[in-house]
């Protein structure tokens, strides 16, 4: 299947997908909600905008796309490999990406409360502006990570400082 035939199926109702072998394809602002992709490649997509509500894309290589104020609320990222990939201004209240890898995204100002980022990878991610209410990061891999304007939770401990630097509390 080709992107302009994914596309139309998606046009269609279709919401269930899997081993798909996808690069490049235009999913800008459609409603994609409870889209099922697993086990896929869809990277250098675009997904701006889309409606992604209660979407899996479990174990699906999606780097170097465009998530760019995309609605991800309680969407299944379990094993998602965004590498490089955008997701700014993104809604992403109680997603799960336990065991994503999010290897220098881009995550300013997304909205990442309740978010489950257990063993994520998140090596070179900026999370500048985003909120990180009630998320998860146990066991994460956090080095080189941008964090300005956090918004956290009273008393939180996702951050301590350290000697020279911060990171993530366990």
């Amino acid at each position: 299947m080709n992107g302009r035939e994914f596309r139309e199926r998606l046009e269609k109702g279709d919401r269930q997908f899997n081993n798909l072998l996808l690069s490049k394809v235009d999913l800008r602002e459609l409603d994609l909600s409870n889209l099922v992709l697993t086990d896929s490649i869809l990277q250098d997509s675009d997904l701006s905008y889309a409606c992604l509500i209660n979407a899996n894309f479990s174990r699906t290589k999606c780097d170097r796309s465009n998530f760019t104020g995309s609605l991800l609320n309680g969407a299944n990222l379990f094993e998602i490999s965004l590498c490089g990939a955008n997701l700014s201004h993104c809604h992403a209240i109680n997603v799960n990406f336990s065991r994503a890898d999010l290897t220098s995204a881009n995550l300013t100002w997304t909205n990442l409360r309740g978010a489950n980022l257990y063993r994520t990878n998140l090596t070179g991610v900026n999370l500048s502006g985003a909120n990180l209410e009630g998320a998860n990061f146990e066991h994460s891999s956090r080095d080189n990570i941008d964090l300005k304007m956090l918004r956290l939770s009273v008393g939180s401990r996702i951050i301590q400082k350290t000697k020279p630097g911060f990171y993530f509390g366990e």
